[in-house]
């Protein structure tokens, strides 16, 4: 029987404390503040023409910051790039400078260095006859380095394989036993130059997510679980989309 595969959450860190229904925090303080500011202009001893419509203004205010954005962006942005541009100066004024002065020929004439004097003539020093050459070593080539393994990337009907990200650098996969069944539990690590940078442990899938990006740079992961062994990877990351690893034991300590 298939296992029904469930999508990973992707904006984990982004997650907004919802107040009342879909109302956040943030726009609870703004659509309040423009109702207080409203209701304290309609309290005051202002002519009607002129305290109707700055209370409207200041209600309808505090609701477009909280629920209407524009262009995608929130309207408390707009205002802050308005009131920067306003201030910000828009006009360069150009101030003249001290002259240079023209050199002429007295100038010239005053400023010309003497003449350096000859060096005087030294004695040629018999020549040497030339030393003989050593032979050259010839540079034997170094051996072959294997390169460091990879994480393969899981494959099988059965497995609930995570979807791929759509964030570059972002590390997901599984954690197998030798025989490619689901292995929960294990501590999945990432170093970088023998330091710890991230850890994560798999869930009753096999399934790991460490959300957010990492920066470009090779990394090693490592595995551990009580009574398996896993080998180590490493991993460069170019800024792309990584597909999901597959980090499966080697042998089951017994």
């Amino acid at each position: 029987m298939s296992i029904e595969q469930h999508p990973i959450p992707q904006d984990v860190a982004g997650y907004k404390f919802r107040l009342i229904g879909e109302m956040t925090v943030k726009q609870f303080i703004w659509l309040a503040g423009g109702i207080i500011l409203g209701l304290i202009t309609y309290s005051t001893p202002l002519p009607f023409f002129f305290k109707y419509p700055l209370t409207g203004i200041l209600v309808f205010l505090g609701a477009g910051i909280a629920f209407i954005p524009v262009e995608g962006r929130p309207m408390d942005k707009w205002l802050i790039a308005f009131i920067k541009s306003v201030y910000s100066p828009t006009q360069l004024t150009w101030q003249k400078g001290v002259s240079l002065q023209t050199p002429t020929q007295s100038t010239m004439a005053a400023a010309k260095p003497p003449p350096a004097p000859n060096p005087p003539v030294q004695a040629t020093a018999p020549v040497a006859p030339p030393k003989p050459v050593p032979p050259t070593p010839i540079p034997v080539a170094p051996k072959p380095v294997a390169p460091p393994q990879t994480a393969p990337a899981p494959s099988g009907g059965n497995l609930p394989i995570p979807f791929t990200p759509i964030t570059p650098n972002t590390l997901v996969g599984m954690t197998l036993t030798p025989e490619g069944k689901i292995l929960d539990g294990c501590l999945i690590e990432i170093k970088n130059n023998d330091i710890s940078l991230r850890a994560t442990k798999s869930n009753q899938l096999g399934q790991f997510l460490f959300a957010k990006p990492l920066e470009n740079g090779n990394y090693q992961i490592f595995t551990e679980k009580p009574g398996f062994v896993f080998d180590s990877y490493s991993l460069n990351l170019t800024g792309q989309i990584v597909k999901p690893l597959r980090l499966q034991s080697t042998k089951a300590n017994v």
